[in-house]
Order: C-alpha cells, then sequence, then structure tokens
C-alpha cells in the first residue's frame, strides 16, 4: 500500500521491548515517549489521574499532517489494521493530497 507504520508508547525501553516481542512486530515502535507533550501536540486524551494516554491512532499524509485521528477514552474505539486499509485504499482512490 506504500505507506509506513509507527507505534509510539510512554513505556520504557524494558517494556516497550517486550511488547514489540510478545507480539511480534516488524515495525518501528517508539519508547519513552512523554505522554503529555504527546496529548498536547495531537489533541490526544490525557488521564491526569492514571497518567497515560488513552489509545489514539492517527493517519498521517507523507508531509506529517494529521489526516484522520481516532481517540478513545474506554476499551473500544480503536483503529483496526483492517479500518486503516480501507480508508487509505479509499483515500488514495480520490487521489487526497498527501
Amino acid at each position: 500500500m506504500d505507506v509506513q507504520l509507527l507505534a509510539a508508547s510512554a513505556d520504557g525501553i524494558e517494556d516497550a521491548t517486550k511488547t514489540v516481542s510478545d507480539q511480534q512486530l516488524t515495525f518501528p515502535v517508539a519508547y519513552d515517549v512523554d505522554a503529555k507533550e504527546v496529548s498536547a501536540a495531537t489533541g490526544a486524551f490525557y488521564d491526569e489521574d492514571k497518567g497515560f494516554i488513552h489509545a489514539t491512532g492517527f493517519l498521517f499524509n507523507r508531509q506529517g499532517t494529521i489526516i484522520v485521528a481516532s481517540y478513545s477514552t474506554g476499551a473500544i474505539g480503536r483503529m483496526t489494521p483492517h479500518d486503516c486499509m480501507t480508508l487509505i485504499t479509499y483515500l488514495q482512490s480520490k487521489k487526497v493530497k498527501g
């Protein structure tokens, strides 16, 4: 599909590495991300009481602009691989810039 995938986590390197291993991830995973900074920059929901960002998914264009975002404050509402592929196929068919 000519896309790149990246995950980011506020977890430290040990927990992030365990997740990569456990889930057999084959794409880059950033770690030690400052959750408050990500929240301020993207609008992702930062839970002050628990100290973390709730699941948030972004689709960026090639210029780095967020063109789709999915914010969740609970156990549902995450972007699935199928959802992303369907959306990307649609956007590419419409020749959306980026």
